[in-house]
């Protein structure tokens, strides 16, 4: 697969330009504490399902006794 460093940078806009526009919208509003809590709620979602993702698969395979 030959992928360009145009595209790459292309494609690495898109967050660029959601924290960017995030940023402008919360120095004009500041999220309130529902807001804030979702947000925490949705990061520690995002980083469990990394880690159930990347490692449950090598701790099983390993025959690890505390993985059933």
């Amino acid at each position: 697969m030959n992928v360009s460093l145009a595209q790459i940078l292309l494609l690495t806009l898109i967050p660029v330009a959601a924290t960017v526009l995030g940023g402008v919208v919360a120095s004009f509003r500041p999220p309130g504490p529902r807001l804030r809590s979702f947000v925490q709620h949705f990061a520690a979602g995002v980083v469990f399902a990394a880690v159930a993702g990347e490692l449950l698969p090598e701790i099983t395979a390993g025959g690890s006794r505390w993985a059933w």
